[in-house]
């Protein structure tokens, strides 16, 4: 009887050895295999497995640790491109399939460390405005659509949530920052590209004036150019905002290269509202930000190279009024009648297309549309499809996230980013009245963003959290005279 007494000792003594020695045993096993498959294959797809079974206990590893860093980097990468990496219609995208495996990492995380960052009120006002999309299924013209669309909401809420749960440190926050500006370098490049190849180009002429836009496509699947430049406007503001921060040296002229490159990107794709959008996030800046000498020399850089480009990105402007923007102006007559019929509750989430049908006929159609469109405009998506209730939703909730980070005062060091986020909310806004941005990743990626620069910001200084003082403006006059701190402080 005293050997198994020995053998219990001896392992709880060296259990931590044991386990590292297991997992060094099973990484190893791995590794073989892996390698096995690479020397040995005979096909692509063979040595890709391979390499991905090489990879894998890193993965697992970084996903455990780090996984703001991986895989949700990955994830950030790719939300540009969400549309045209469609792998099946039942899985959905792969943007899509790394952010499950990115919100798995992440809350097995918090569950493990048991450490939370406190999420700003926003959180629960996009909960209520979700339980209603969700009430609403019980009154939806089509259910099945009600459902898919509630589901795609889901989601998106529950990664954001997630995130703003998060507690972040100083090099997350940086490779956040710098993926999401990796990944507008990258959708820039690619539209410049397939603008310079000729591939999906489409020209016209208006008014004697030579105009063209990019019409994205990879394989059968498709972008639309609003959709894509407006995946550009967060990372156009962070890179903006990088360029303004450095001192004039190299550094600071390869941010601005990069600012016109992603300047190219939008003028390329010939996105009207996503331009206009961009207008207002300097605007904000200009008013907000303390460049704003530096603001008004990088608009002027940005509009006049306009004027290099092959065709004028802003000859769509003038036929604006003669095709009723694309065909928009009758969409929202024959929404604004469906709105009439479905004015408290609205038709139900995702069934604007099937109310739009049943008042398609009662509207003069000026501008022919056809049957069974999408909404363009993030108002009158929300209006028809949840009425008044929804709207006021919405709008009080988009509200919210815009001023979740109003404790962060001109003297922290996070200001000028906090600026450039509330100037990516207006331009995000703005896009959203030309095309549906709710439903978009990128969306909640700057929702996302947002929570995670709050949550660094507390972790610096617990007191912005503090409860306000008698004075109405107390408080954020204490946030405005918040010092600096580099080390976090006790609360």
């Amino acid at each position: 009887m005293r050997a198994p007494s020995q053998l219990t000792e001896f392992i709880v003594r060296n259990e931590r050895l044991l386990r590292a020695l297991l997992l060094v045993a099973v990484a190893a096993s791995v590794l073989a295999l892996g390698s096995h498959l690479i020397v040995f294959s005979d096909d692509k797809k063979t040595l890709a497995i391979g390499a991905l079974i090489v990879l894998l206990p890193f993965m697992l590893y970084a996903a455990v640790v780090k996984p703001l860093i991986f895989p949700f980097t990955i994830f950030v990468l790719l939300v540009p491109f969400d549309d045209l990496l469609r792998v099946d219609p039942q899985l959905g995208t792969l943007t899509k399939l790394v952010a499950l495996c990115a919100g798995a990492a992440l809350v097995f995380w918090l569950v493990r460390s048991r450490r939370f960052a406190t999420p700003s009120k926003a959180v629960f006002f996009w909960l209520a405005l979700l339980v209603f999309m969700a009430l609403s299924v019980m009154w939806a013209i089509d259910s099945k659509d009600a459902i898919t669309k509630l589901d795609t909401y889901i989601q998106l809420f529950l990664l954001y949530v997630v995130i703003s749960l998060m507690p972040i440190a100083e090099d997350e926050y940086r490779i956040f920052l710098s993926t999401v500006a990796l990944s507008g370098v990258a959708a820039a490049i690619y539209s410049v590209y397939l603008y310079h190849t000729g591939a999906f180009v489409q020209h016209a002429d208006i008014q004697g004036v030579l105009s063209s836009r990019l019409l994205v496509q990879f394989g059968d699947n498709k972008l639309g150019p609003d959709d894509f430049s407006a995946t550009l406007l967060l990372p156009i503001a962070v890179v903006m905002t990088s360029a303004l921060r450095q001192p004039w040296s190299l550094k600071k002229l390869a941010y601005i290269g990069i600012f016109i490159l992603m300047i190219g990107g939008l003028y390329v794709n010939g996105s009207r509202g996503a331009l206009l959008a961009f207008a207002c996030m300097v605007g904000y800046m200009i008013w907000r930000s303390r460049f704003k000498l530096q603001l008004i020399t990088l608009s002027l850089l940005a509009l006049g190279s306009s004027f290099l480009m092959p065709t004028s990105p802003w000859a769509r402007f003038a036929s604006a009024a003669d095709t009723g923007g694309a065909g928009r102006l009758s969409i929202w007559l024959v929404g604004f009648n469906a709105f009439k019929r479905h004015w408290l509750a609205g038709a139900g989430v995702g069934n604007f297309p099937t109310a739009y049908d049943q008042s398609f006929i009662q509207v003069y159609q000026k501008y022919y549309a056809n049957w069974h469109r999408a909404p363009h405009d993030m108002l009158v998506e929300f209006s028809v499809e949840l009425g008044i209730i929804g709207i006021i939703l919405l709008l009080t909730a988009w509200y919210v996230q815009m001023r979740s980070l109003r404790m962060i005062g001109p003297s922290n060091q996070l200001f000028d980013m906090r600026i450039a986020l509330e100037a990516a909310m207006v331009s995000v806004f703005v896009a959203g009245l030309f095309v549906s941005v709710m439903p978009a990743k990128c969306t909640w990626l700057l929702f996302s963003l947002m929570a995670a620069t709050r949550a660094l910001a507390v972790s610096r200084a617990p007191s912005l959290l503090a409860q306000p003082l008698t004075h109405p403006h107390a408080r954020e006059l204490q946030y405005i005279r918040q010092p600096i701190v580099k080390e976090p402080v006790n609360a």
